[in-house]
């Protein structure tokens, strides 16, 4: 057969200068016959049809991983003494660069940078500076609009060394290092809307300032409603004058004219005078002296006067004057007055022609229609009151003046005596003067460090803030601030390289390289580098850094027909557990393997393999058995994200397939995947929007002030978060005519108009003027209040020689109380007596007459309110605004309304300032960054972002949403758990094409196999999985496979004919150290034993078969001697082993004592128990009556007397000094008794050789032993027997007393 030895290393060509590569590997191939001895290879090539094993092979030289040296270490980054922490003394670190990378299972890189503590031991270090926040004073209010309202308001904060003066910026880091936040620069702030001076309506005029006489003036004012503010419109004159209609300060008065006396005082009618009283009397309605009234004026004390007879034509009393048609003007009115005939005379002749019964005068000559006011100009602007002061600005130190002026309605400047001085407003006042404030920057900050490493862009930058903003004219800030008021400057860094992109270049596939250019497996080969975008070849370290996944293979097997119709290549292994196996599917994973056509020319494929099929050539099968029924589970949808305020976004839910056992996989064992996201939208807000105002509602009085109301309608409402509607109706005061106008306005009776105009007396008719002053339109409101009183009426017109009288009086008045019954009365005089013959006589002249309950209702009046007005703004819909109160008075009789001063009031509308407050819309900071996911795996991980609202809404603003706090799930996936797949180890395997011994190769299958059964990479094992995804190709990184028992082939021996054959390795002990000395590293130990001896041509047996290795957390073990029972037989005999305490290991290999080991036999194997004084008992060596053992014999027990007794129970021994038994000078005390040394012959001087090695043989075992006895703290050796003439344990082998011992530096072997 042929036997095989092992391959050695891989080893470059010689004619390769690469250090690594494609290299050859090499074994001794030999031909044994069944005794192992070698033959010619004839033999061996007739069995195996002419094929012998490989003895060279092509192979892959590791190739380690290479790197630079170490660059300089970097300068410290602490340059200052840390007071808070002192023990921070910085660090400093140093780098360096692959140079070649690890490949063909070479070494990996080692770490590629290194970090050391800063020395300062030598150095004394400044204090680190402190920094601080600076915040300045916040800024006036900007608002939204420009004008008034919601707005923003804004400070200058940012970060400077604590006591610098200067204020010199530097970067924020360093106070956000101090755990400080950043103080707001932004808040929402409100300015006032300027408020215009509101004035209410005028009151009525005052009585005129003189009682009599000229020059006086009527005067109203009207009330301030609502004060001007934030720079609003100032008041207007809040008085106005006019001058009053002239009134004589005194006339005269007269009483009513006597009876008339007669000249003939026998007559009854006729001629007469008659008399009355006159005197003057003064405004004050006081008489005075006649002086005061005019001569010119006086009136007649005594006239003629006539009775009339009855016959005679009588003529009325002319009537009072009318009102003056006119209240003022330069031309005057006219007032008229007449008189009627009341009864014509015989005469046939017109008692008075029609002219004479009527007169008109001029009245208000020259009274002005004008009205004064006190007109008022704006301000002018404030100067300085004093030129010769240094202070040229500040509080009240100037003057600002403005014109007053009395004027009238039309414009012209009239004299001021006509406007009522004492409220006359001021022409000056006190000012300031706002000083000029100069803009104030800080120092420039240092310039920063380059934006980036690579590229054109790269630059440095400093900034100055702006500390003061220029006011009032100051020097103006520089250009190209932003809105933080940071000014920046840029410069572009100096040597910054481009940027640069790297990829992997991977160069053509060498030819295939098999052994001795023959055919079958072999390699291929290409270079693979690290290529810049500009072509240039770098060194992979930058891919390494750059480049995410795996690095191209350099070297891949292939193959070499051998000749032959149709062939194909072995299977190759089955491959890692996967979810997609081509077009066949599993309810799990999957493994394949394939094979290969080999072919030299691909057309020839259906010649030369006409059968062949897919099968032939892929084979699939599952990763397991069992199988699984897999269902989708959906969660609902979260909320939607989107990036600004509103519209479109996403929005996520959670999907998961599930496995019957409730373990969460992958998606692709479920038939489908459910979307797990989906796009939504966030509806912006819609703000409510009405239409513009219709036209004013009707007013609601029908005579004196009542309200009038407009309305809109809403056209799109609010929707989602948008402002609410303004207000949709407001009402504000109407007038029309007053109430007075409702009240018929009744003229004189008319002449009584005969029906028969051909007779001068008789029956007739006359009429009146009876109308509405409102107008015609409103006749119906007029008698509502009162019937309209009769227009004409039937009158009588006396005859000559009739009685005439005169009209009635008036009523006298009622009782006030109205309680007790009165009457009241009225009269009339006769005119005319009636002829004593066939005159008609006179009508009753006194009449009276009941006061009714009517009467007394008459003065019953009360006042009704409305509540206030809606407010309505002066501009827009918000705002400063005016709200009004309408008064009505209402005759309690009639329920209409009449005028205010029946009810005692002077006014009818009451006005007050308002406010309506204008819409805040809700406004929120920015979101936060998402927060860490609460889960690293499975369905409910979430995580959460938030903002804070800056401003709620007020006031039917755009209300804040609920998305304050959004939620989204996050690392939906599985939970994986990892372990290794260690497969059974193959059979020794050798060539395919021969059978044979020697060194062969087994090989297993080792994978990470994911908790779903999926196979991952080897660093899912054995790191974290967040660090294994990102290592999985990492060359920088690496692990001992073989420590960790995952390597995947391994050499083998099959022995030949009269090898060696060893045992198979026991597994390694567990973890043990010293019990006396902790310094004592922990170690762990197996051992193999030979199974049999080689024949002297076979293979020897090797010197190790313990092996031992260090190992971490070691305990402290225990040991105890272990004996089964006797068996039956002859000579009585058991098993005995060694056991560590609390482990299944038995049979270790010097865990126990051997001083204490109990007997396996019940006969003494030791010669000693022939010697003197010593027995054997039950397999036990014992000493006899009257003898003590010392560990090597059995003495006496009293002390040697003599020699005698020496040679006795040792020979060739004599009793020594102190009583001891010594052998004597020319013998060896070995093995308990006197012995002759070892010859010595002077021809042969090998055994001197032998004698050396052999005594530092056995000088390196008494130094292990004395070290193992000294780590143990008992003796070695022989164990002497005590004074019962026993081992101390041999009394009962299974004494629990137990034996701790140190970790030998021997073996331990577990059976």
């Amino acid at each position: 057969m042929w036997r095989t030895g092992e391959w050695t290393s891989c080893r470059k060509v010689e004619t390769i200068d690469i250090p690594c590569g494609l290299g050859q590997k090499t074994r001794s191939v030999t031909c044994i016959d069944e005794s192992g001895r070698d033959v010619p290879e004839d033999g061996c090539l007739q069995r195996n049809r002419g094929n012998s094993p490989l003895d060279l092979e092509i192979c892959s030289v590791p190739c380690d991983c290479e790197l630079s040296d170490w660059t300089w270490w970097s300068p410290c980054s602490q340059i200052c003494l840390d007071t808070e922490d002192p023990t921070n003394v910085g660090s400093e670190t140093r780098s360096r660069e692959i140079l070649r990378l690890p490949d063909r299972d070479g070494l990996p890189c080692a770490h590629l940078t290194e970090q050391r503590e800063c020395d300062t031991s030598n150095i004394t270090l400044a204090e680190c500076p402190v920094y601080e926040w600076i915040t300045q004073d916040w800024q006036d209010c900007e608002p939204t609009d420009d004008i008034c309202g919601g707005g923003k308001e804004w400070r200058q904060v940012f970060c400077v060394k604590t006591g610098d003066i200067t204020l010199q910026p530097v970067d924020e880091k360093h106070c956000v290092l101090n755990d400080e936040k950043k103080p707001a620069s932004r808040r929402a702030c409100w300015r006032e809307c300027p408020v215009d001076c509101q004035l209410g309506e005028w009151e009525n005029w005052s009585a005129c300032s003189k009682s009599c006489g000229e020059g006086g003036i009527h005067l109203r004012q009207r009330e301030v409603l609502a004060e001007p503010a934030h720079g609003g419109t100032p008041c207007d004159a809040l008085y106005q004058a006019k001058e009053c209609e002239p009134v004589e300060c005194a006339w005269w008065r007269t009483g009513a004219w006597s009876t008339c006396f007669l000249n003939n005082v026998d007559a009854t009618c006729g001629d007469g005078s008659w008399y009355r009283v006159m005197y003057c009397i003064s405004a004050l309605d006081q008489e005075v002296d006649d002086s005061n009234c005019d001569p010119d004026l006086r009136p007649l004390s005594q006239d003629d006067c006539t009775v009339p007879c009855p016959q005679d034509c009588i003529i009325s009393e002319w009537s009072k004057w009318s009102p003056c048609s006119v209240s003022c003007g330069k031309q005057g009115g006219v007032q008229t007055r007449w008189r009627e005939i009341l009864a014509h005379g015989s005469d046939s002749d017109p008692c008075i022609s029609d002219s004479e019964l009527t007169q008109t005068t001029v009245c208000n000559l020259h009274v002005s229609c004008d009205t004064y006011i006190w007109q008022i100009s704006p301000w002018e602007e404030c100067t300085i009151i004093d030129e010769g002061v240094e202070e040229t600005c500040g509080e009240d130190v100037g003057m600002q003046k403005r014109n007053i002026t009395c004027e009238i309605d039309s414009g012209i400047a009239a004299n001021e005596t006509l406007c009522l001085a004492s409220q006359k407003p001021e022409s000056h006042q006190p000012c300031s003067i706002p000083c000029q404030v100069d803009c104030v920057v800080s120092e420039w900050s240092d310039w920063s460090d380059c934006n980036q490493t690579c590229g054109l862009e790269a630059h440095r930058e400093r900034s100055k803030v702006v500390l003061v903003l220029d006011a009032n004219g100051g020097i103006p800030c520089p250009n190209g601030t932003n809105e933080e008021r940071v000014l920046y400057e840029s410069m572009p860094c100096e040597g910054v390289p481009p940027c640069y992109s790297y990829q992997w270049h991977a160069g053509n596939w060498s030819q295939c390289l098999v052994a001795r250019d023959l055919c079958g497996q072999g390699l291929r080969e290409r270079e693979v580098s690290c290529q810049r975008n500009d072509g240039e070849t770098v060194d992979p370290g930058f891919c390494v850094r750059e480049v995410f996944g795996s690095i191209p293979l350099s070297h891949e097997q292939c193959y070499i027909p051998c000749g032959g119709d149709c062939e194909l290549t072995e299977w190759t292994p089955y491959g890692p557990c996967q979810p997609d196996c081509g077009t066949t599917r599993y309810t799990g994973y999957c493994r394949q393997r394939s094979k290969k056509l080999v072919v030299d020319h691909p057309e020839d494929t259906l010649t030369l393999c006409p059968d062949l099929t897919p099968n032939d050539l892929l084979e699939i099968i599952p990763c397991t058995d069992q199988e699984y029924n897999y269902t989708t589970a959906i969660g609902t949808w979260g909320q939607c994200i989107v990036d600004g305020p509103c519209g479109g976004g996403i929005r996520e839910r959670p999907t998961a397939c599930i496995r019957e056992d409730s373990r969460m996989v992958p998606h692709t064992f479920c038939l489908s995947e459910p979307p797990a996201t989906e796009e939504c939208t966030v509806e912006c807000p819609h703000d409510c929007v009405v239409s513009d105002w219709l036209n004013w509602s009707p007013c609601s009085a029908r005579c004196g002030t009542g309200l009038k109301t407009r309305q809109r309608v809403v056209e799109a409402p609010s929707q989602g978060l948008g402002k609410e509607c303004p207000h949709l109706a407001e009402s504000m005061p109407c007038h029309l005519a007053t109430c007075d106008s409702f009240v018929w306005v009744i003229g004189d009776w008319s002449p009584c108009y005969l029906t028969n105009r051909s007779v001068n007396c008789g029956s007739g008719m006359r009429n009146r003027s009876v109308e509405c002053p409102a107008g015609e339109e409103f006749g119906a409101d007029c008698a509502r209040r009162r019937p309209k009183p009769p227009m004409v009426t039937p009158c009588e017109l006396p005859c000559p020689g009739d009685c005439v009288v005169g009209e009635w009086s008036e009523f006298s008045p009622c009782s006030l109380d109205c309680v007790t019954v009165s009457r009241r009365n009225r009269s009339r005089t006769v005119i005319r007596p009636p002829a004593a013959e066939g005159g008609k006589p006179c009508e009753e002249v006194y009449e009276e007459a009941d006061c009714d309950n009517e009467v007394c209702r008459l003065t019953g009046y009360h006042n009704k309110t409305t509540d206030w007005t809606q407010c309505k703004p002066h501009h827009g819909d918000c705002g400063p605004g005016i709200q009004w109160q309408v008064s009505t008075c209402i005759d309690e009789v009639t329920s209409l309304s009449v005028t205010v001063d029946r009810c005692n009031q002077s006014n009818e509308v009451a006005e007050q300032g308002c406010f309506v407050p204008c819409p805040i819309d809700c406004e929120y900071e920015e979101f936060s960054d998402w927060s860490v996911c609460s889960q690293e795996c499975g369905q409910e991980g979430t995580q959460s972002r938030s903002r804070k609202v800056l401003t709620s809404a007020k006031h039917g603003g755009r209300i804040c949403s609920d998305g304050i706090n959004q939620t989204r799930p996050c690392n939906i996936k599985p939970c994986f758990s990892y372990e290794w797949l260690r497969e059974p180890w193959s059979d020794c395997l050798f060539d395919d094409s021969f059978t044979g011994c020697g060194v062969g190769v087994e090989t297993r299958r080792v994978e990470c196999i994911r908790s779903d059964g999926l196979s991952v990479a080897l660093e899912f094992c054995v790191l974290p999985e967040e660090l294994a995804l990102l290592q999985a190709n990492n060359v920088v990184h690496g692990f001992n496979m073989s420590a960790m028992d995952i390597v995947t082939s391994r050499t083998c021996d099959r022995p030949c004919p009269g090898d060696c054959v060893l045992s198979e390795w026991s597994g390694f002990s567990p973890c043990l150290a010293s019990c006396f000395d902790s310094s004592l590293p922990g170690k762990q130990t197996r051992s193999r034993h030979i199974v049999a001896y080689p024949s002297p041509d076979g293979l020897q047996c090797p010197d190790a078969v313990v092996e031992t290795k260090l190992c971490s957390n070691p305990s402290c073990p225990e040991f105890k001697w272990k004996s089964g029972p006797w068996d039956g037989t002859e000579i009585p005999e058991r098993e005995v082993w060694c056991e560590m305490e609390g482990s299944s290991l038995s049979n270790v290999t010097g865990g126990c004592l051997e001083a204490v080991r109990p007997p396996s036999s019940v006969l003494c194997r030791s010669p000693l128990c022939a010697e003197y004084g010593s027995a054997c008992q039950t397999g036990i060596c014992q000493c006899t009556d009257d003898y003590q053992g010392n560990g090597v014999a059995c003495y006496p027990t009293d002390v040697c007397r003599d020699d005698a007794e020496c040679s006795e129970i040792l020979p060739e021994s004599y009793c020594a000094k102190g009583g001891v038994c010594r052998c004597l000078k020319q013998y060896d005390l070995r093995d308990g008794t006197c012995r002759v040394p070892y010859a010595r012959t002077e021809t042969d001087k090998t055994w001197v050789w032998f004698v050396i090695a052999g005594c530092c043989v056995a000088a390196v075992i008494i130094l292990l032993c004395a070290i193992f006895i000294v780590s143990r703290g008992e003796k070695g050796g022989f164990q002497p027997l005590d004074q019962n003439n026993q081992h101390p344990l041999e009394g009962d082998e299974n004494d629990p007393e137990m034996i701790r011992m140190s970790m030998l530096d021997g073996d331990m072997d577990e059976d």
